[in-house]
């Protein structure tokens, strides 16, 4: 397997971002038996007696507080789709089951849709969504997703009293955001999990005591871009 090869040409830690599969995390086992392994924003086990490394933010709350930012702008008896896919990623997958419960517990009418991984499937198959007259909102919880609805919605004009909700934090949802193409979006301090996670790494290394710290997160929309503690 690769991380083994990479065992072998001499890698002192590895920092992966891996799908939620027990033969990944028996891999993972594996090789931190070696060399320390981090998670990176993923979870293959949380289990009470995991010596593997994860660095990551609390995913299900933030799906939580962006549920509860949604039900604030959706109209009487409107309902909500749900973009279902990378859910194999712990990330998403968190993110993803905390909306549904805010949705569920206010008896949000919920559509889950695969949107698959195929780049032109998506983006046609976001279109069509979009352009059925019941479709008002629409949450995604990966860059790719919300990078490709942002796209479907900016090229057609039919599409802009449709709101877009997410996760993710590249330039092009920045911009979208700010553009008023996404609506809200919860993200994570990328720069404190990368640090945490190669600091951790070091710390394991030297036979240090890991550090546990708390991944800030912030929900946020157009309005508060450039607020200082986002």
């Amino acid at each position: 397997m690769l991380l083994e090869k990479e065992v072998e040409n001499g890698a002192d830690a590895i920092l992966i971002e891996g799908i939620d599969d027990d033969g990944v995390r028996a891999e993972l086992e594996k090789i931190n038996a070696v060399i320390p392994v981090v998670e990176v924003n993923s979870r293959t086990g949380d289990k009470e007696d995991n010596k593997i490394i994860q660095i990551h933010a609390d995913d299900y709350v933030i799906g939580q507080e962006l549920g509860e930012a949604i039900l604030k702008r959706l109209g009487s008896e409107e309902s909500v789709i749900l973009i279902k896919s990378g859910t194999e990623y712990s990330d998403v997958a968190e993110r993803y089951l905390g909306v549904k419960e805010i949705m569920d517990a206010s008896a949000v009418p919920v559509e889950e849709v695969d949107a698959g991984t195929d780049e032109v499937s998506r983006a046609l198959m976001f279109t069509n969504l979009m352009a059925n007259q019941s479709t008002r909102h629409i949450v995604a919880f990966s860059s790719p997703e919300m990078e490709a609805l942002g796209k479907a919605k900016q090229e057609n004009p039919d599409f802009k009293d449709i709101s877009i909700y997410g996760t993710g934090n590249t330039n092009q949802i920045i911009n979208y955001l700010e553009s008023g193409i996404i609506q809200v979006i919860g993200v994570s301090n990328d720069y404190s999990i990368g640090y945490l996670s190669v600091r951790n790494a070091v710390m394991k290394l030297n036979g240090e005591e890991i550090e546990k710290n708390q991944i800030k997160y912030s929900i946020i929309d157009a309005s508060q871009i450039y607020k200082k503690e986002n």
